[in-house]
């Protein structure tokens, strides 16, 4: 095929508000094929022409050519009783005027074409834009802004598309379209009401107002427009769950106002590109659609937050709880944002929780939950009672002095962790981003994992130590020397002080970039990949794995913790 007839068959295609794959759909061949037809890689066989020429309304001389077919003017060889079918049009004076007969009626007048035949079906093109194509493939009709108006899908049915959409979605966007989401939002309201959470059965209803969010943010995607996401009924949901959660119906009426600005936005971002032509360049302009709807939701919620905090006073409130001792030789604490303080008592064990809150709260619901199972307390945060605002909580947990606990675990999020002299066989504190500063800690085997806060702990800790941190600094200070120390580093510096008269250890290393320091005289190299040297007799066994952060074996223990072991006075 020469480069002119594949430039023809790219030109009709476009104008026709056609993709390769739609065009390939409607004729049955791949989208490759089409694709191989435009940069004249192969030819369409005749059968394949006859198609094109019909879905393009055009006859096989203009698909091959370019040029109209030319009016009979019945000087023909043909037989005489054929003579007769072609004929001149009416206005012989616009030579761009055309009327034929032959295999149907072809009527083309300048820019308008009409033609009609029993092959080919129905195909009338305004040189405005507008097309009504009938054919065996269906019915398509797309206005003069080149957006599609009616449509038959691979079932036979015809339908109409509306300005809020409704066209047939094509790939992801009709999987999603499919999902049973409604089924979803049913389950939600049933689960959040039977275990009453966030309100129970009050207020969780709003689960159905997420219906129409779901599927109006498909839409918004593939279409490439902000404004069909359903904006008003989001404000709604909002505006219902914080006045029926939190009774505070005013000032939040003021999140209505924000819906004219929304569509004044989303109407700015609107795609100019009208024309099914300018369409082909809108196909990578979903990643803004997307952001745009996160950064609406993000502003709203960020609305409803400095409301929220300007319009409430600080309050202050709490609460003090003994502690079964029968229960707590095993003590667990799961932490999602309080700071815990753990602190020694003479008395019976006993727990203080304070808050402070700025913002929209519900004084009704209690955040700290205490359980009790055998010999095992735990204690954990339920963190969903502040929606909107500032909130800074804190956990004081005040353990009997004179008792040795088997296990003590600390799992933290973002709270900072402090404590001091508490005694324990097992003390294992893993934090996500709060920093941890404990003193005076007597425990058989020590736990650290840590990921981007910083952690200085000292104490006695005779057996198995483990550290592992990713980002942040690790500081420990052992009056003892651990029979086993573990320390497992990715960017963050280690500093292990443990006394100048140990007895020695055994250090088996492997680092990337980063590097090992001792104030000891050890026996071999420490400066390559991997290797292994020795201290001393070599009694403990030091393992350190690291990426890029250093760790230093130091000969530091203070005086003071000294003292504290030996029971020694200052």
């Amino acid at each position: 095929m020469n480069i002119e007839t594949a430039n023809r068959l790219l030109q009709y295609r476009k104008q026709s508000g056609f993709s390769q794959e739609e065009l390939a759909e409607k004729i049955g061949v791949s989208r490759q094929a089409v694709s191989k037809w435009e940069r004249a890689e192969a030819s369409p066989d005749t059968d394949n022409l006859i198609l094109l020429a019909g879905i393009y309304g055009v006859t096989l001389d203009e698909l091959l050519t370019g040029e109209p077919e030319r009016v009979s003017s019945g000087k023909t060889d043909e037989p005489q009783n054929n003579s007769q079918e072609s004929v001149e049009s009416s206005h012989e004076e616009d030579k761009d005027s055309k009327v034929s007969f032959k295999h149907g009626i072809h009527i083309h007048d300048g820019g308008d074409k009409v033609d009609i035949s029993l092959k080919k079906g129905i195909h009338v093109h305004s040189k405005d834009g507008t097309k009504v194509d009938i054919d065996n493939s269906g019915v398509s009709v797309i206005d003069d802004n080149g957006e599609q108006k009616f449509y038959t899908d691979e079932d036979g049915h015809i339908h109409g598309v509306n300005k809020c959409g409704g066209e047939k979605s094509k790939g992801v966007y009709r999987v999603f379209k499919r999902f049973p989401y409604p089924i979803l939002a049913v389950l939600g309201f049933l689960l959040f009401g039977h275990y009453d959470i966030v309100g129970g059965y009050s207020t969780c209803w709003i689960w159905f107002l997420t219906i129409p969010l779901y599927y109006t943010t498909i839409d918004a995607i593939e279409k490439r427009n902000l404004s069909h996401f359903c904006y008003p009924v989001f404000v709604v949901m909002i505006y219902c769950f914080i006045g029926m959660y939190y009774s505070v119906w005013h000032p939040m009426w003021l999140l209505f106002l924000t819906i004219p600005i929304f569509y004044f936005f989303a109407n700015l971002l609107k795609p100019k590109a009208q024309t099914a032509e300018d369409n082909q360049k809108k196909e990578n302009s979903i990643v803004p659609v997307v952001i745009s709807i996160v950064v609406t939701v993000i502003l709203l919620l960020s609305m409803c937050t400095a409301i929220a905090v300007m319009t409430t006073e600080t309050k202050t409130y709490g609460f003090k709880r003994p502690l079964d001792d029968l229960h707590t030789d095993n003590i667990i604490i799961d932490s999602i944002s309080s700071d815990i303080n753990i602190f020694p008592t003479s008395e019976n064990s006993y727990l203080e929780y304070k808050s402070v809150v700025k913002g929209l709260h519900n004084e009704n619901r209690e955040d700290v939950k205490i359980e009790y199972s055998a010999d095992t307390t735990k204690i954990s945060e339920c963190n969903y009672s502040l929606f909107f605002g500032y909130k800074r909580t804190t956990i004081n947990i005040y353990l009997t002095e004179e008792k040795y606990y088997e296990s003590l675990l600390i799992d933290s999020i973002s709270g900072t962790v402090k404590g001091n002299d508490i005694n324990a066989q097992k003390l294992t504190v893993d934090s996500t981003s709060g920093d941890i500063k404990m003193t005076h800690m007597n425990a058989e085997n020590l736990g650290i994992d840590v990921t981007s806060g910083d952690v200085e702990i000292d104490g006695v800790f005779k057996n198995d130590v483990q550290i592992d941190t990713t980002s942040g600094d690790v500081k420990l200070t052992n009056v003892v020397t651990p029979k086993k120390m573990k320390v497992d580093s990715t960017s963050g510096d280690v500093i292990l002080c443990i006394p100048k008269s140990t007895d020695g250890f055994t250090l088996e290393y492997d680092k990337t970039s980063g590097s090992i320091k001792s104030d000891f005289p050890l026996v071999g190299n420490i400066n390559d990949n991997e290797g292994k040297a020795v201290y001393g007799e070599g009694k403990a066994d030091f393992n350190i794995d690291i990426t890029s952060g250093d760790v230093i074996i130091k000969k530091a223990v203070p005086q003071e913790l000294v003292n504290w072991l030996f029971a020694l006075p200052n």
